[in-house]
């Protein structure tokens, strides 16, 4: 499997429906895009800053605006840097999810099917766990079945 297929398939699967990660996904291209805005924006209205203030007499009501629309572009990247990793963070626990659930579905009858195996004890553990995260995600205290 090449890379390319890889990441169409990762794509694919971060834009399905079931997964509840489009929103995210969404929202963080967007966060991207508007860090990308500022960061070309910012090195321009420092050129227009240097300019104004090279042509002579400077009226300081005229240049305020410049530099305050400079500074918050320049500064306006880091917010957007930080905010970027929680939405990235939100698309890998989804996908990971998926893939773990996923992976779990597909092997989980040939453990069932074999004479030694478990598979009572097995999924019995499965659903604790499952049942264990949705409590703590959700923020109830309410312990596992055992």
């Amino acid at each position: 499997m090449s890379t390319l297929t890889v990441i169409l398939a990762l794509t694919r699967v971060t834009f399905d429906r079931r997964l509840k990660a489009r929103g995210d996904a969404v929202i963080g291209i967007a966060n991207d895009l508007a860090s990308i805005g500022l960061g070309v924006l910012g090195p321009f209205l420092l050129k227009l800053l240097v300019d104004r203030l090279s042509t002579g007499p400077i009226d300081p009501w005229s240049l305020a605006p410049l530099v305050a629309v400079f500074v918050l572009a320049w500064s306006g990247t880091a917010p957007l840097s930080a905010a970027r990793y929680i939405f990235t963070t939100r698309q890998l626990g989804a996908l990971s999810r998926h893939l773990i659930e996923s992976a779990t579905a597909q092997r989980l009858p040939e453990i069932a099917r074999r004479r030694d195996a478990d598979s009572g004890r097995c999924w019995a553990r499965w659903n604790g766990c499952r049942s264990a995260f949705r409590s703590w995600s959700t923020g109830s205290s309410a312990a596992p079945p055992r």
